[in-house]
Parts: C-alpha cells; sequence; structure tokens
C-alpha cells in the first residue's frame, strides 16, 4: 500500500439483497400455485399445447414440497390436467374447460371485486368519522 493513496472499491452485492424479479421476470413473493399456472399459460400463450414436466417449471428445484403441494391442489380442483409421459413421470397443462377460472386465479390483487368493495367501505366509513 502506497502512503496517501485511498482505494475504492465496488460495493458488494450481497446474496440476500433484496430483489423484487425472479429469473424468469415473475414476481419472487408469488406463490407455487400462480406459478404454475402462470408459466403453463404462457407455455400456451407461445403455442406449446403439449403437456410439461412440473420440474421444468422455475422455481420448482428450489421448494420440491411446495411446488408438488401445489400441482396436487390444482389437480384436485380440475384447473390442471395431469398424465404419463413416454418415461413413466407426470406431465400437466391447463384445463381448456377451466380457461376462465385459471384467468380469475391469475388477475393481479386491485381487478378483484372484494378489494374494490373494501376500500370502497373504508373511504365511506372515514368520510363519515370526517364529516362528525
Amino acid at each position: 500500500m502506497i502512503r496517501g493513496l485511498t482505494y475504492v472499491t465496488a460495493p458488494v452485492r450481497r446474496a440476500h439483497a433484496p430483489r423484487f424479479r425472479d429469473t424468469n421476470g415473475w414476481l419472487k413473493g408469488m406463490t407455487p400455485r400462480r406459478t404454475i399456472l402462470r408459466e403453463l399459460t404462457r407455455r400456451r400463450r407461445e403455442g406449446d399445447e403439449g403437456y410439461t414436466r412440473p420440474g421444468t417449471i422455475a422455481g420448482f428445484d428450489t421448494r420440491p414440497a411446495r411446488y408438488q403441494a401445489a400441482v396436487n391442489e390444482l389437480l384436485q380442483e380440475r384447473l390442471i390436467n395431469g398424465r404419463k409421459d413416454q418415461e413413466g413421470r407426470l406431465a400437466i397443462t391447463l384445463n381448456e374447460q377451466r380457461l376462465a377460472d385459471v384467468k380469475k386465479e391469475l388477475r393481479p390483487l386491485y381487478a378483484r371485486p372484494v378489494v374494490w368493495l373494501a376500500l370502497l367501505v373504508v373511504i365511506f366509513a372515514a368520510a363519515a368519522v370526517l364529516t362528525r
């Protein structure tokens, strides 16, 4: 080290620094259920009508138990269809008859009527308190 010189270092990006988007661009806080449905709708939109293994969906390798539980739940609700592929493993796709329900699941929070109703109740309650 030379006397009188100061060294400038680049800021270190820590592993635990918050990132709001996943590597696929999805919001990080999204549930496995929504992640699975979004990935299947994205693949359907791109023209891939075939079946997909759940293990290929982003996030499945980090939390397989939660994703497998979400797949089982979606299969029970019949939002997705499942069958065995050539290797005998589970493959899933969206249920064509339940696409409207899938769209309801994936709509953002601000597009839900219950949220607007709750917001209106709070606004009217605040207005009632302020006008007294």
